[in-house]
């Protein structure tokens, strides 16, 4: 018999629902239940990871493993374009992963944040990695969006019309990012956290 959601659950949901921009990796959220804790242990991350488990459908997240690190995992809110696009740019590899060293770096929101607008957040220099074709008004992320939104409201031909579309577009972003030349989208750049568009 269940006594209804447990304290890791309730401290989730309360920070998944006041930070609906964000995106999160496991140890962030690991730190964020566990804030006594000075070393994430794998039992925290296992506690945390069943907790999300029943609390993430409920509030529109979704977990992404990140690129080279097993068990490693970033969640965003899949119905905030901010959040989606962030986490996306989360879950990709931080240089050359292969290297020992860059095994466990995670990039932060701060970065990806930076590289989806093009531009280091400091010194307002183009970033090493510009990411800003992915959320622009004609590129993959916000044809991403409108497919969970469609996914949402129960409108499943339109969701595998948009995916479709979203898979088109991804490959030109990857093979010729120069051809998406929209401006930044209005949803992405409401959210942004005090960044200069470029």
């Amino acid at each position: 018999m269940s006594r209804g959601p447990g304290k890791i659950e309730r401290s989730l949901a309360a920070l998944l629902s006041a930070n609906h921009t964000d995106a999160f990796t496991t140890d962030e959220l690991c730190m964020a239940c566990f804030p006594d804790v000075s070393c994430i242990e794998k039992k925290h991350r296992v506690s945390v990871l069943r907790a999300m488990q029943k609390v993430q459908n409920n509030l529109g997240w979704i977990a992404r493993s990140i690129s080279g690190q097993r068990g490693n995992y970033v969640f965003f809110n899949c119905y905030n374009l901010h959040s989606l696009a962030v986490g996306r740019t989360r879950s990709g590899a931080e240089g050359d992963w292969t290297h020992a060293s860059c095994r466990c770096a995670v990039i932060t929101s701060e970065k990806a944040e930076g590289m989806l607008l093009g531009q280091d957040r400091a010194t307002h220099w183009r970033s090493a990695r510009d990411e800003s074709h992915d959320v622009r008004v004609d590129g993959p992320f916000p044809i991403l969006f409108e497919m969970y939104l469609a996914e949402r409201h129960g409108l499943n031909e339109e969701a595998k019309l948009l995916r479709l579309e979203f898979n088109r577009r991804i490959r030109v972003s990857v093979l010729t990012p120069g051809r998406i030349c929209g401006p930044l989208h209005p949803d992405f750049l409401k959210d942004c956290k005090g960044a200069i568009a470029s």
